[in-house]
C-alpha cells in the first residue's frame, strides 16, 4: 500500500515540478522586447508565409486583415496553392489583380504535390524576403499589430520568434479539451523554449528567418513524413540563444477548431506523429509529463481499494495545481477556467492522450 502511495507522489511531484519549473516562469516574461524600434529601417521588410488547399472561404475573411496589418516596414505576402479545386486559385488571383506588388501566388504541379511539406519548401524557394512570418488561412489575427509585434521579438541572434496560437471559442462538448490542450502544448513549448529548450513552434504563428531556415536539413530529410514543417525544423534548428519568444496578446493568432472529436482526433493523430523525430532530451522531457499526467488521473482509479484516502490525495492535489495553473494561464494566455470546467477538460484529456499514443508510436499519417 505503501509504495502505491509512494508511486501516486512521484507523479503528482513531477506534474509539479513542470508546473513551477517550466510554466510559471513565463508568467514574468512579458512581451518580449530586446531594444528601440523606433525608425522604420530598423524593422526588415517581411513576407508573410501561407500554404493553401481548398481555403477559399476562410482566404475571404483572413486576406483583408492581413492587408490592413499596420507595419513601420514593408510586407508582401506569398500563398503557395498545393492544388487547390474549390476555387481558391482563382480567388487569390482575384486579390493578386488588386495589389500585384504586394500578393504573390505559387501554384505546386501536379508532379510537385506530396503534402505540405514539399509545398512549404516549393514556396520557400519563392519567397522574397529574409523574415518569414507563416500562418494558416483558417487563422485570423488579434489585431493589426501582429506583424509588428512578432518582429519586436526578433533579437539580433535569434533565429525564429515563437508566437501564440489559440482557438476561438465554440460552444461544442469538446471546446474545454480544445482549449485545454492548446494551453498545455503552448505552456510546454514556450517554458521550454524561455529555458532555452526550444523543440518545437506552431505553424500557425511563427517567424523565420529565411538565412537559417535554408540550412534545415529537415525539409529535405523527412520527406515521408507530411507534416512536421513547423516542430521539425525547430526542433533541428534551435539552440541555447537563437529562439525569441512573443507573447503580446496583439501578437495572438486565434485559428478554428475542429468541430467534432472524430475530426479534432485525426488532426492531433497528425501532429503528434512527428514526435518520434524530435531529439532524445525533447522526447524524455514530453514523455516524463504526458505520461504523469496520464497516471495522475489513472492511478486513484486504478488504486480502487485505498479510496477514500486516494481520493482525498487526489483532490487535494488537483486543487492546489489548478490554482496555480489558473493563475498562469489567465495571466499569460488570457484564458479563465471554472475548477469544475477544467477537471472535466482534464479528464477528457486524459483520455484522448491514451487514444493518440499509438499516433506517436508507430501510426503513418498519410494525408495533411
Amino acid at each position: 500500500m505503501i509504495a502505491w502511495y509512494i508511486i501516486y507522489i512521484i507523479v503528482i511531484g513531477i506534474q509539479f515540478i513542470y508546473l513551477i519549473g517550466v510554466f510559471s516562469p513565463l508568467g514574468g516574461y512579458g512581451p518580449k522586447n530586446r531594444g528601440s524600434k523606433s525608425k522604420a529601417t530598423d524593422f526588415m521588410p517581411v513576407s508573410l508565409f501561407i500554404i493553401v488547399k481548398n481555403e477559399k472561404e476562410n482566404l475571404d475573411v483572413l486576406m483583408p486583415l492581413l492587408l490592413n496589418q499596420v507595419y513601420e516596414g514593408s510586407f508582401d505576402i506569398h500563398l503557395v496553392d498545393d492544388q487547390s479545386t474549390d476555387g481558391t486559385q482563382e480567388a487569390i488571383q482575384t486579390w493578386q489583380s488588386l495589389y500585384p506588388k504586394k500578393i504573390f501566388l505559387h501554384t505546386l504541379q501536379h508532379d510537385q504535390a506530396g503534402g505540405k511539406k514539399k509545398a512549404f519548401l516549393f514556396g520557400l524557394e519563392q519567397s522574397t524576403q529574409d523574415l518569414l512570418l507563416m500562418t494558416d488561412a483558417d487563422c485570423r489575427p488579434a489585431s493589426v499589430h501582429w506583424i509588428q509585434k512578432m518582429v519586436l521579438a526578433l533579437g539580433t541572434e535569434d533565429g525564429f520568434v515563437l508566437g501564440y496560437s489559440p482557438y476561438m471559442p465554440l460552444k461544442n462538448h469538446i471546446q474545454g479539451l480544445i482549449q485545454l490542450e492548446t494551453s498545455y502544448t503552448a505552456l510546454l513549448y514556450l517554458g521550454l523554449a524561455v529555458r532555452n529548450i526550444g523543440y518545437m513552434g506552431v505553424g500557425r504563428n511563427l517567424l523565420y528567418r529565411k538565412k537559417v531556415l535554408v540550412t534545415s536539413q529537415t525539409l529535405t530529410a523527412y520527406q515521408h513524413v507530411l507534416s512536421g514543417d513547423d516542430d521539425l525544423t525547430i526542433n533541428e534548428l534551435s539552440t541555447n540563444n537563437n529562439i525569441g519568444i512573443q507573447l503580446d496578446p496583439d501578437s495572438f493568432v486565434y485559428s478554428i477548431p475542429k468541430p467534432n472529436w472524430g475530426q479534432w482526433l485525426q488532426q492531433k493523430s497528425r501532429h503528434v506523429s512527428t514526435a518520434r523525430y524530435y531529439r532524445p532530451l525533447h522526447q524524455l522531457l514530453l514523455v516524463c509529463f504526458y505520461s504523469t499526467f496520464i497516471l495522475s488521473w489513472a492511478l486513484p482509479i486504478l488504486m480502487y481499494w485505498f479510496w477514500p484516502p486516494i481520493l482525498l490525495v487526489f483532490l487535494f492535489s488537483k486543487l492546489v495545481y489548478y490554482i496555480v495553473f489558473k493563475s498562469i494561464v489567465k495571466n499569460i494566455l488570457k484564458q479563465d477556467w471554472s475548477v469544475v470546467g477544467w477537471l472535466i477538460a482534464e479528464a477528457k484529456y486524459a483520455v484522448s492522450l491514451i487514444y493518440l499514443t499509438p499516433s506517436v508510436l508507430y501510426k503513418k499519417v498519410k494525408k495533411w
